[in-house]
């Protein structure tokens, strides 16, 4: 099964079932309904509706003291 991030709040609110009996970490087969392993399976195929950001943070007061030197 794919692992994907899947909030145990979701899954108690879908099936009706209370959280101590949902795992800390669930994943899809956990979910109700029939298409659920098809969207899983196929979720990399979706474009996202925001680009992916690939610059990276740099913290201020820190750079400010590497461009002193």
């Amino acid at each position: 099964m794919v692992r994907l991030n899947i909030s145990p709040l979701l899954i108690s609110v879908l099936t009706g079932r209370s959280l101590e009996e949902i795992p800390f970490s669930p994943n899809i087969s956990d979910l109700p309904g029939n298409f659920v392993p098809l969207v899983a399976k196929n979720l990399k195929n979706v474009p996202s509706a925001f680009p992916s950001n690939i610059q990276p943070l740099v913290c201020q007061k820190k750079a400010s003291l590497i461009f002193r030197e």
